[in-house]
């Protein structure tokens, strides 16, 4: 589900937002955390930190359809 069709539905929720968002298994991850760019890795490209892969691999390969 795509953060703004989430976003309608709590709106649309009210207090019951909470509910909905334990009972679906909703989590929400600081993603600044493991997310970052370094000019001196992968040409500043945002990389998962620690690592040389990048976001946009990953996210190619999740909307691809790949497991």
């Amino acid at each position: 589900m795509g953060i703004c069709h989430d976003a309608m539905l709590r709106k649309s929720l009210g207090d019951k937002a909470n509910d909905w968002s334990s009972a679906m298994g909703t989590l929400t991850v600081d993603w600044k955390r493991h997310i970052g760019t370094d000019p001196q890795i992968m040409h500043g490209t945002a990389c998962f930190r620690g690592t040389r892969v990048q976001v946009s691999v990953v996210l190619d390969n999740i909307g691809g359809g790949l497991r």
